[in-house]
């Protein structure tokens, strides 16, 4: 991590699009444009961000729930929990159906379920730092967000991704 240094962005709600497109272009620029991809994105191939499997092994470490057989946690009840979408219904589709939609709406922020597509869509690598702030280290939703996301087909592109407390 010696070779990265932090970057501010504007703090609009389209911070997660400005990174990218400041990480990736060198300019806050394209935000619209990566929303945009990441929306035609998850039309396109939502039934693979409704699969947990698939999304578990986008993951470059994938989580195995030791209480659970070893098989995985369902990241996909996971994803749609950490949604602002998920207080109106208990059914994942349409949680990620309001996620969609919530997305074409500029300054919405962006949440997990769309950094895997984003991934995809850009075919890059994710890797998120995120504090520990309870002693949950072992916790699936710590792993996730100290993961490394694989976008398929991904080219030698990586970006990081930090996230922190004021």
């Amino acid at each position: 991590m010696n070779d990265f240094y932090p970057c501010y962005v504007e703090p609009d709600g389209n911070c997660f699009f400005r990174s990218l497109s400041k990480s990736l272009y060198g300019t806050e620029l394209y935000h619209e444009e990566l929303r945009a991809r990441l929306i035609i994105e998850m039309i396109i191939y939502h039934d693979k961000y409704l699969n947990s499997d698939l999304v578990n092994l986008m993951l470059e470490n994938p989580i195995y729930d030791s209480e659970n057989n070893g098989d995985h946690p369902n990241l996909i009840t996971f994803l749609a929990n950490m949604t602002s979408s998920s207080e109106n219904t208990a059914d994942n589709g349409q949680v990620f159906c309001q996620e969609i939609v919530r997305m074409s709406i500029l300054r919405e922020w962006g949440s997990l379920w769309h950094m895997f597509a984003i991934a995809n869509a850009l075919k890059i690598k994710i890797h998120q730092f995120y504090p520990d702030v309870n002693d949950n280290m072992d916790t699936v939703p710590y792993k996730v967000l100290n993961g490394k996301i694989n976008g398929s087909g991904h080219l030698d592109q990586s970006m990081i991704l930090v996230f922190s407390f004021k």
